[in-house]
């Protein structure tokens, strides 16, 4: 019994640290984001953002954000978009 205890412990401590250490390695990494993912951009703007940001009340174009990034558009801190 003392055996399974220690040996429980040990998994559970070995299963938080390779959570964190994973998050650490990799914080904005979304498995179901790609090159091919859809961000808005406006006319006059030099940022990208996420649908339904308040910054796209005057216009609202779709861009992939593989195309973003190469155009210069930089990620909205306001609904902090996907990023590559």
């Amino acid at each position: 019994m003392k055996h399974a205890l220690r040996f429980l412990t040990f998994l559970v401590l070995a299963v938080f640290i390779f959570a964190s250490v994973s998050a650490l390695a990799s914080p904005n990494a979304d498995p179901l984001v790609s090159g091919d993912t859809i961000v808005y951009v406006t006319r006059t703007g030099s940022k990208y953002h996420r649908d339904g940001c308040g910054s796209l009340s005057k216009s609202k174009i779709p861009i992939t954000l593989k195309e973003a990034i190469e155009s210069g558009y930089g990620a909205c801190k306001r609904c902090n978009p996907p990023k590559l």
